[in-house]
């Protein structure tokens, strides 16, 4: 394996792993939003 793609495949999986969390994080507030109201 060249170390260009492996270096790739950890930002890829980084990116991927933030995405995950930010869309849990954007359903929690949405819920506490909706609890709120």
């Amino acid at each position: 394996m060249k170390p260009m793609s492996t270096l790739n495949m950890k930002l890829l999986k980084c990116l991927i792993c933030t995405m995950l969390l930010y869309l849990s994080l954007c359903r929690h507030f949405g819920r506490l939003q909706v609890l709120d109201r």
